[in-house]
């Protein structure tokens, strides 16, 4: 079972079973015939309107029971992390569920979470290690040099 937060930080749980599946065959959202040809995650990555409101339907009965609707699923979960945090879950239950086709997939998404997750620390570590004063002290010389220059 898949979870995300959203941007105030509430839990959503995102989990596909045959159920969830068949409620969202009825929204005109056809998981299997977007997994067996490839169309689902071309859509979800090309079109965030589509995305966010196929993982409504599939968070459908938790909106229910916690009276929120379409429209305010979309201002919660429809930008930055949570948005990011909403694929990973779809990921992740489209993976659990299917298992044979999507494992691949979900490994796959595993190396990219590492490869951000390192090239965000080696970033972060890089700009700890400028010296802003440094910086200025250079741009400052260098430009009272080019002004002298110019006279």
């Amino acid at each position: 079972m898949a979870t995300f937060l959203d941007k105030n930080k509430k839990k959503w749980v995102l989990e596909i079973n045959t159920t969830v599946l068949k409620r969202a065959k009825a929204r005109d959202f056809d998981i299997p015939a977007g997994i067996a040809d490839g169309s689902l995650m071309e859509k979800c990555c090309s079109d965030d309107i589509y995305l966010v409101d196929l993982i409504c339907v599939l968070c459908s009965k938790q909106c229910e029971t916690e009276g929120v609707s379409e429209e305010s699923f979309g201002e919660l979960v429809g930008c930055g992390d949570a948005i990011q945090g909403a694929v990973d879950a779809l990921i992740e239950a489209l993976s659990d569920f299917y298992r044979e086709k999507l494992g691949p997939v979900k490994k796959a998404m595993d190396k990219y979470k590492q490869l951000v997750a390192k090239t965000t620390e080696v970033a972060n570590m890089k700009m700890e290690a400028v010296d802003v004063d440094q910086m200025v002290e250079k741009f400052g010389e260098s430009l009272t040099s080019a002004l002298e220059s110019a006279e």
